[in-house]
């Protein structure tokens, strides 16, 4: 049976969001980029927690501004 579209992209930005536990840090530095490039509105949990760790914080703050959700405005 094939995934829907929905199903398929969370397939995909989890893999990427896997990434971003990796120790190699130009992996977890383009997992980052991957996903504030065109942010599904799932994600914004993940980025509202990116948000609030200092390493992580300047390189979400575009998926933040593209995802233009209430909460997300509130962390700029």
């Amino acid at each position: 049976m094939r995934d829907t579209s929905a199903e398929y992209l969370v397939k995909v930005y989890k893999q990427l969001i896997q990434q971003l536990r990796s120790h190699d840090p130009d992996a977890r530095h383009f997992a980052l980029m991957a996903i504030t490039q065109i942010p599904p509105a799932f994600l914004e949990p993940l980025f509202l927690e990116l948000a609030d760790d200092m390493p992580t914080a300047m390189a979400i703050i575009p998926g933040l501004k593209r995802l233009a959700k209430r909460a997300a405005k509130e962390k700029r």
